[in-house]
């Protein structure tokens, strides 16, 4: 952990998994609060992924993952606590005593079932934080539905405009709404810190993934809504040129050019002369 920070005093607890929760309460680390992930030693599917060195996991490969490593338990304290069994609440509950955040990312309805809700727990610390990030939200047809980020891709209209023209969608990229959904994760956090700074009160965020990935696609919604079809570009943009990716002399080599202003394509005739 940092020695200082803009968050330094800040404790949160976070009952994560996966990608989207734990890049941003990484963030959060980054910044200088004590950030506690709670694990289960029943539930390692993240430690199990890699890279590991060598492409080899050792003995201690729940320790050697570099891609946890990074995305999930940098800069973070990390506490093996069964909060399925009662010993194991009671002292997730004490914890919350004595923090500032509490986030999951779990499917509606898990942390109520623990006791963990933001309603009971409020109870405990009137000044909490509470931060539920799932992929469709706590309301809504689909709030009870699992997702990745790659199902969220789809769900929130982005693997439509991608693709190229006349063909199919294509994944945006790798972990596009884990990244864009943590990055929500910590400005949310923030403000709620923030707010709570300036009233002395505390609040529940629902933070939905697919909420996070219409927000991104603001203008194709509103051509939508008139009925006017937006083309897929492949590697094109639809107010930029040139902006692509273009075969070059040779067998399978290519330029990404991406020109955005008058002054960037004078800069480029000028290159190319």
């Amino acid at each position: 952990m940092p020695p200082e920070g803009i968050l330094e005093g800040i404790r949160v607890l976070t009952l994560e998994q996966v990608h989207a929760l734990p890049w941003g309460t990484a963030f959060l680390a980054d910044f200088g609060a004590q950030v506690i992930r709670v694990e289960s030693v029943d539930h390692m599917q993240d430690r199990r992924s890699g890279p590991f060195p060598e492409d080899s996991p050792g003995e201690e490969w729940w320790n050697e993952g570099g891609n946890l490593a990074y995305f999930g338990v940098r800069n973070k304290e990390s506490l093996c606590l069964e909060v399925v069994h009662p010993r194991g609440k009671e002292i997730f509950l004490k914890l919350v005593e004595k923090c500032d955040v509490v986030t999951d990312n779990f499917r509606p309805g898990t942390m109520r079932r623990l006791g963990f809700d933001h309603d009971s727990l409020v109870q405990i610390n009137p000044r909490i934080i509470t931060l539920s990030g799932t992929a469709y939200g706590h309301t809504g047809p689909w709030r009870a539905a699992g997702s990745r980020a790659r199902t969220v891709d789809a769900a929130c209209g982005l693997s439509y405009l991608t693709g190229y023209e006349g063909g199919g969608s294509i994944r945006a990229s790798s972990n596009y709404m884990d990244h864009s959904a943590g990055n929500n994760v910590a400005y949310a956090i923030l403000l709620a810190l923030y707010h709570r700074q300036k009233t002395g009160k505390g609040m529940r965020i629902d933070l939905s993934m697919q909420e996070t990935g219409v927000s991104a696609i603001g203008p194709a919604i509103l051509e939508a809504q008139r009925n006017v079809a937006r083309p897929r570009l492949g590697c094109g943009h639809i107010w930029k040129a040139p902006h692509n990716v273009f075969p070059c002399r040779g067998e399978d080599r290519w330029i990404a050019i991406a020109v955005s202003s008058d002054d960037e394509w004078r800069g480029l005739r000028k290159a190319m002369e």
